[in-house]
């Protein structure tokens, strides 16, 4: 009896035991649970953006940020995570915008201040073209018209006639209404050069002085044949050709002056000048013609502009004796 008595003590010693420390285990157990809920808690409510943390996370452009922020959300939070992610979706999209805007504003910027450059500088390239295009279009007509002195030159002799040649340029043909015994040729008639002094264009008048012009090439023969009252002709650089006896009978002329742009001296362009004296010769005559100064006894002097050895080299015909004889003539040789 006794030892039942002991057992069924033993027994309930157990149960009590046992009863305890399931008591002590499910105390530990709902403290424990209480506090992984409030440190859950703390967690979720330290890890959940404050009203400043999400306006702060709205205006951030890092999208790495907020996306490490939702990671280390729980996932009790999982809808306001993805409120704030959505939030700050918004917000990337709202300022990846900004940057765009941005460069747009700048690059508005840039391209009103380049504008503005080129609107500053282009007046002064204008210009500058303008005075540019001005000069050269002035210094073009200057060098095209170097030889214009006056197109309608009031000293110039009124009256002549004239023929109109094939190169469209105009040769004196005869006297016309001319009544002048002091002849000026007109560089220019009728907007067009004066080049050629025809034959026997002077006959009918005489003449005391002319003045050849600065576009006439060419005197054709027999040109001033007769003018017995001229004292002196100078034959300038830009007549290149004088006809046969074009100065023939001309027995008042004393000077004679031929110019750089004659080579030869033709024959009988001088016959029966008979009081020449002084003749002037360019290096650029290599021949005198036959009979050129026929009957000019009285030349005393001659001037020629080179040396001694290349007038020699000069061909000069018949009836140029006086040239040779230096004993008569004095030559002047001015070796330029």
């Amino acid at each position: 009896m006794a030892n039942k008595v002991i057992r069924l003590l033993g027994l309930l010693s157990s149960l009590l035991i046992a009863s305890c420390a399931n008591e002590g285990a499910s105390s530990f157990s709902v403290a424990s649970s209480s506090e992984i809920a409030s440190s859950s808690e703390i967690v979720s409510s330290s890890a959940l953006p404050s009203e400043k943390d999400s306006s702060s996370i709205e205006s951030s452009s890092s999208v790495e940020t907020s996306s490490s922020k939702e990671s280390s959300l729980p996932s009790s939070s999982s809808n306001q995570s993805s409120s704030v992610q959505s939030s700050n979706s918004s917000s990337s999209k709202e300022e990846s915008s900004h940057p765009i805007s941005s460069s747009s504003s700048s690059s508005v910027i840039q391209s009103s201040s380049s504008s503005h450059i080129e609107s500053s500088s282009s007046p002064i390239s204008s210009s500058s073209s303008e005075q540019i295009s001005s000069s050269s279009s002035s210094s073009s007509i200057s060098s095209s018209e170097p030889v214009i002195i006056d197109k309608e030159d009031p000293n110039a002799t009124k009256g002549l006639e004239y023929r109109l040649l094939e190169d469209d340029t105009y040769e004196i043909v005869g006297v016309g209404t001319c009544k002048d015994r002091n002849i000026i040729i007109p560089s220019f008639y009728d907007g067009k050069p004066v080049t050629s002094i025809g034959y026997r264009a002077f006959e009918g008048i005489f003449i005391e002085t002319v003045d050849l012009g600065s576009t006439l090439t060419t005197i054709k023969d027999c040109a001033f044949e007769d003018q017995n009252e001229m004292v002196r002709i100078d034959i300038p650089d830009n007549v290149t050709y004088i006809g046969e006896f074009s100065f023939r009978g001309c027995f008042s002329i004393e000077e004679a002056i031929f110019g750089n742009g004659l080579t030869e001296i033709t024959a009988n362009s001088f016959t029966n000048a008979s009081v020449l004296k002084y003749v002037e010769i360019s290096k650029s005559i290599k021949k005198i013609g036959d009979g050129a100064f026929r009957n000019c006894g009285q030349i005393i002097e001659v001037t020629y502009h080179g040396s001694f050895e290349e007038f020699l080299e000069i061909e000069i015909d018949e009836y140029n004796n006086f040239l040779i004889d230096r004993d008569i003539v004095t030559f002047i040789f001015l070796d330029e």
